[in-house]
C-alpha cells in the first residue's frame, strides 16, 4: 500500500519522574458520617475578559454553612505549578436556595455490586443518594426516584416525604443487566420522561459505575432535545476508578452533563468522596451564592490549565482543569484538522491548500511563523472580519524523506495560535517518529488524589495512543488510558507514595492492514442491469444501462466491516451480534459515516465527512471531501464497479440459474449467504468464494450502505459521479442484498433504497480510500 505508514504501529518511550506526597486525615468520633466535612469547591472559571480572569466558589464549614467572612490574603492560587497574585475578593450576599424536583437514577445492575476498596459501588451509591436528600428542605422542593438494570423502573413519583425517599434508598439492591437507553429515555419510567414533569427547577442525577458502551448520536441528541426543551439539568456520578471505561457510557453521560450545565464526576470512590459529592451537588443545583476572586491570567496560551486554589485556615482546596479563554482567543476554524503530506521528494514541491474563517471577531495575523523554513505559507498575513474566510497555501519543499512535526503559529493582534502540519515517507524508520510526553516535565510535585493534566507531542492530534504508570522499576505498568487522542489527558495522581513514578505514551497500532484492502484501478464499465435476469418489481431501478468513467485508484476493504472492529473504534457492542467476525450490522447511515472519520482519525488521515446538525429539525447536511486520504464509502458506482470485476453477468460468477430454494442456484451458493442457506442471520465474513479482485461477501450476508442518494439512472455517459454535499433526510442506495434476500436481489447490479435512519440485522457496510 503506497501509504504504508498509515497502517504501521510506531512506537518510542520517553519517561518522566513524578514524586507523589500522601495527606493522611484522620477523622476521630462517630459523627463522621452524619455531617459535612469542611469543604472548598470551584464552580467555574471565567475566562471571557481575559487577561482578567475570574472563579466563582463556595466553602463551607463542618455543618455546610458557606462561609463568606473571609481575607484575600488567607488565599493561594497556584496554576501548572506557578503562584499567581489575586487582584480581588468578593462574596455577594446570600440568596435563598432555589426550589428544585430531583430525580434520583440508581443503576441496579449487577456490575454495582463488585467491591471498590472493601465496598459495593451500590453502598456509595445510596451514601451520595441520601446525604444529598437530607441536604435539600422539602416542601416546595420534591424528589422521584427510579432505579434501572435491564428495564427501568418508578420507585416513586416526586414526593415531599423525605423519610419515605430514605427508606426506598435503603431498599436498593443490584440484580441484573443494564441498558442506558432504557434508563435515560424509557417513554414512561426513563429518568429523563421522569425529570420534565417536576414542578421546580428540574434535576436529573444518575448514579453508575459506568460498565457500558457509549450512547448512539440519535439516542444521545435524543436526550439533549429533552433536557433542552425541558430545562433539565443532568447530573452524572461515576462510583469507579477514572480509568475504566474511560471511551464507554462516559463519554455520553459527560457530553450531556456539559450540554445542560450539569455536574459530571468521575472516580468516586470511598464513604468519605461519596459523602461530599453530594454537597457538591447540592451547592451546584441550588445555587448558593458563590464567592469571586479575580487574577491577571498572563500571556495568551490555548493549552488545558491545571488550577488550585487553597484556603490556609481550614487547610481546604479544590483543583479544576480548563482551558483558558479557549472560545475568545481561538478565533479561526479551519476546514481541516491537519495537513499530511504523504511521500514527499527531495527537491519536488508539493503543496497543499487550506480555509481559515474568523469565530465573531477580528482576526489581524501580521505574519505566520513556520518551525521548519521549508514549509511556507501564502499569504503569511490576513485580516478577517467576523464571518470571512481566505484560502492559505501550504507549500513544502522536501530536503529529505525524514518524519516532518511542523507548527505553524499565526502571530495574531491579541493572541497567537497554532496549526499542525506532518509529512512522512512509507519508509520512514518507525523508531524515530518523534513521539513523547511534554508534560510533566520530570520536576513537579504533586498531591496524591491530585488533578493534572498528561500532554504529548509529535504525532497527530487524533492518532490513538495508551498511557501507561509505573510506581518504580520493577512495578508492572498500569493502564492510565487507552485508546484516546488529542495530545492531552486529564489524570487524578494515584494513591501511593513514591519519588521515582515513572510514565510512558505508546502509538497504538493500527487497526487496519494493508492486506486488509484490495486496490481498485480506474476504468469504464456499464453500470445497471447487465445480466439475463429481468424482473418489472425487481430490477425495473438498475435501467438504463449506460457506461460509467472513474478515475480514482481507492483501496476497497476485503470485507465487510465487523463487529471487531466496530467496537474497537466506536466502543457500541451490539447485544444481537453474533460475534466478533461477523458484520457489524443494526448501523444507521450517519453511524456509519462517523465510524469512517473516527477510524480515519485513529490512523493519522484527514477525515471525508464534515457534519452540519440541526437538533430542532433533525435535519443534518454532509459535506464528503473526496480529496482527504481518509475513509469513505464506497459510490454506487464503485462499489458496483469492484463487485462486477471485468464481468456483465447478474453474478460474478455466471448467471443466476434457479431463483428458488428447491433446488438452490448453485453459483450463487458460492458467493453469497441469502435467503436459501443462511438460515435469516448473517455469517461469519470471508467464508465464501470471493470475486475476482479478492472481495469477499459482495453478494448476500449483510446489505452495504453506499454514499450515493438514491436516483434514477440516465443514459448519459458519466465520468466520477460524485456527489460532494448530501443534505439529510433522504433514501440511499445499498448494495449487494442480504442474508434475507430472495436470489433475484442478490445480484451485481440490484440496487435498494434504505432510508437514512433505518437500522436492522441486514444493514452493515464496507470502506474505501483515496490512494495518495
Amino acid at each position: 500500500m503506497k501509504t504504508k505508514n498509515s497502517i504501521i504501529s510506531y512506537l518510542k518511550l520517553r519517561f518522566f519522574f513524578i514524586k507523589i506526597l500522601i495527606t493522611f486525615i484522620i477523622f476521630f468520633g462517630m459523627n463522621l458520617f452524619i455531617s459535612f466535612a469542611q469543604n472548598l469547591t470551584i464552580l467555574n472559571v471565567d475566562t471571557s475578559a481575559y487577561p482578567i480572569m475570574k472563579m466563582d466558589f463556595v466553602l463551607t464549614d463542618s455543618k455546610g454553612k458557606q462561609i463568606k467572612n473571609i481575607n484575600i490574603s488567607d488565599f493561594e492560587l497556584i496554576e501548572n505549578g506557578e503562584k499567581k497574585v489575586i487582584t480581588h475578593l468578593v462574596c455577594k450576599p446570600d440568596t435563598p436556595p432555589r426550589d428544585v424536583s430531583v430525580v434520583l437514577s440508581l443503576d441496579v445492575s449487577g456490575s454495582m455490586t463488585n467491591l471498590i476498596g472493601d465496598t459495593m459501588s451500590i453502598e456509595y451509591a445510596r451514601e451520595t443518594a441520601k446525604t444529598l436528600v437530607n441536604a435539600i428542605e422539602l416542601s416546595p422542593s420534591d424528589f422521584a426516584m427510579q432505579v434501572c438494570h435491564s428495564r427501568a423502573d418508578l420507585v416513586t413519583d416526586f414526593t415531599e416525604d423525605k423519610e419515605l425517599i430514605l427508606s426506598k434508598i435503603s431498599d436498593v439492591y443490584s440484580y441484573g443487566g443494564n441498558d442506558f437507553i432504557e434508563q435515560l429515555l424509557n417513554k414512561y419510567t426513563g429518568l429523563l420522561n421522569i425529570a420534565k414533569t417536576g414542578k421546580n427547577k428540574r434535576v436529573a442525577i444518575l448514579y453508575t459505575d459506568g460498565w457500558y458502551s457509549q450512547l448512539r448520536q440519535e439516542d444521545l441528541y435524543e436526550c439533549m432535545d429533552i433536557c433542552k426543551y425541558y430545562d433539565i439539568q443532568f447530573n452524572a456520578i461515576i462510583y469507579n476508578s477514572a480509568d475504566i471505561e474511560q471511551d464507554g457510557i462516559k463519554v455520553s453521560l459527560k457530553k450531556l452533563c456539559d450540554y445542560t450545565g450539569g455536574m459530571f464526576t468521575d472516580g468516586v470512590i470511598g464513604k468519605e468522596a461519596a459523602i461530599n459529592i453530594a454537597y457538591h451537588l447540592q451547592q451546584r443545583i441550588q445555587s448558593h451564592t458563590p464567592c469571586t476572586i479575580s487574577w491577571d491570567g498572563g500571556k495568551c496560551n490555548l493549552f488545558k490549565y491545571d488550577l488550585q486554589l487553597k484556603y490556609n485556615p481550614l487547610n481546604v482546596s479544590d483543583s479544576k482543569l480548563y482551558t483558558p479563554a479557549q472560545r475568545y482567543l481561538l478565533k479561526v476554524k479551519f476546514n481541516k484538522q491537519t495537513i499530511h503530506f504523504i511521500d514527499p521528494e527531495p527537491n519536488v514541491l508539493m503543496e497543499k491548500s487550506i480555509t481559515i474563517q474568523s469565530i465573531g471577531t477580528i482576526v489581524d495575523v501580521s505574519k505566520i511563523l513556520s518551525s521548519d523554513p521549508n514549509f511556507k505559507v501564502t499569504p503569511d498575513n490576513f485580516y478577517l472580519l467576523p464571518g470571512e474566510s481566505t484560502d492559505l497555501k501550504i507549500s513544502y519543499l522536501p530536503k529529505n524523506q525524514n518524519f516532518k512535526n511542523v507548527t505553524l503559529t499565526f502571530v495574531n493582534d491579541d493572541c497567537n495560535f497554532t496549526y499542525k502540519v506532518y509529512a512522512r515517507h512509507k519508509d520512514f524508520p518507525k523508531e524515530d517518529i518523534p513521539l513523547e510526553l511534554t508534560h510533566p516535565n520530570g520536576k513537579e510535585v504533586f498531591i496524591a488524589g491530585s488533578d493534572t493534566v498528561i500532554t504529548w507531542d509529535g504525532i497527530d492530534p487524533n492518532q490513538r495512543v495508551k498511557l501507561e504508570y509505573r510506581i518504580n522499576d520493577s512495578s508492572p505498568w498500569v493502564t492510565i488510558a487507552d485508546n484516546i487522542y488529542g495530545l492531552s489527558y486529564n489524570f487524578k495522581v494515584p494513591v501511593v507514595e513514591s519519588d521515582n513514578y515513572l510514565a510512558r505514551v505508546i502509538l497504538l497500532d493500527h487497526p487496519m492492514k494493508e492486506e486488509d484492502f484490495v486496490v481498485i484501478y480506474p476504468g469504464k464499465f456499464m453500470m445497471g442491469n447487465t445480466g439475463k435476469f429481468i424482473d418489472t418489481f425487481i430490477s425495473v431501478n438498475e435501467f438504463p444501462v449506460h457506461e460509467v468513467t472513474l478515475t480514482k485508484t481507492i483501496y476497497m476493504s476485503k470485507y465487510e466491516v465487523t463487529e471487531k472492529l466496530y467496537r474497537k473504534i466506536i466502543g457500541r457492542i451490539d447485544k444481537y451480534s453474533k460475534g466478533l467476525n461477523y458484520p457489524a450490522v443494526y448501523l444507521t447511515f450517519r453511524e456509519v459515516l462517523d465510524f469512517c472519520n473516527e477510524l480515519s482519525k485513529w490512523e493519522g488521515l484527514e477525515p471525508c465527512y464534515i457534519f452540519s446538525w440541526d437538533l430542532g429539525m433533525y435535519e443534518w447536511k454532509v459535506v464528503c471531501d473526496f480529496s482527504a486520504n481518509g475513509y469513505r464509502l464506497p459510490l454506487e458506482a464503485e462499489w458496483e464497479y469492484a463487485c462486477k470485476a471485468g464481468t456483465t453477468t447478474d453474478l460474478y460468477n455466471g448467471n443466476l440459474i434457479n431463483l428458488s430454494c428447491n433446488p438452490i442456484d448453485n453459483n450463487l451458493a458460492k458467493i453469497a449467504w441469502y435467503k436459501c442457506n443462511s438460515n435469516y442471520s448473517v455469517e461469519e465474513v470471508g467464508k465464501k468464494q470471493p470475486n475476482a479482485l479478492g472481495l469477499y461477501d459482495m453478494l448476500g450476508n449483510a446489505n452495504e450502505w453506499t454514499w450515493s442518494p438514491y436516483v434514477k439512472y440516465t443514459k448519459e455517459p458519466i465520468t466520477n459521479p460524485y456527489t460532494p454535499t448530501i443534505v439529510i433526510p433522504g433514501d440511499f442506495v445499498t448494495k449487494g442484498s442480504d442474508n434475507y434476500g430472495e436470489a433475484g436481489y442478490v445480484r451485481s447490479s440490484a440496487r435498494i433504497p434504505y432510508y437514512m435512519n433505518s437500522e436492522n440485522w441486514v444493514l452493515g457496510f464496507r470502506i474505501v480510500r483515496n490512494i495518495d
